[in-house]
């Protein structure tokens, strides 16, 4: 595991609003994941292409478009507290203007060794390339793409 910068606040306060940004089924996984882990307390946005399996009133459903981001955009401008964002898989990039209203606390879960295989794929690059060990990386989010800050590896 490897720490570059441990001060990055993720407390969640009762009513934090937690965009979770997701392009594929990890996103739905750990929305089901954190909603169990605060059953009372966070306001969650899931952006995806379906809702979580249990239709549950707990989070809002967006779509994965330009109005599913510019509706949430509208939600962090009228957030009370400092959101927390995560991007699993998210098929595009994203404005450095939407980065910026995380104010550091937008994460990314990255399939893929960082920084040898930024960008999309990085965990079928690894498979591709014969490697026995594959790893994975949350990082702060930066607006360059995969730059920011690595938080946690697994391998």
């Amino acid at each position: 595991m490897d720490i570059d910068d441990p001060s990055i606040d993720l407390d969640l306060q009762p009513g934090t609003l937690v965009a979770v940004l997701a392009g594929n089924p990890a996103g739905i996984f750990f929305s089901e994941c954190l909603l169990g882990a605060f059953p009372s307390g966070i306001n969650l946005v899931l952006l995806s292409h379906e809702a979580l399996p249990d239709g549950s009133a707990t989070h809002r459903h967006l779509p994965v478009n330009e109005s599913g981001l510019q509706q949430l955009t509208q939600m962090l401008d009228t957030s009370v507290t400092c959101p927390l964002g995560v991007v699993c898989g998210w098929p595009g990039l994203l404005p450095d203007s939407f980065i910026d209203r995380f104010h550091g606390r937008l994460l990314n879960v990255h399939a893929g060794d960082l920084p040898r295989y930024r960008g999309a794929g990085g965990g079928s690059w690894q498979v591709l390339n014969n490697e026995h060990a594959i790893c994975a990386d949350v990082q702060q989010m930066w607006p360059r793409v995969d730059a920011g800050p690595i938080l946690l590896r697994e391998h």
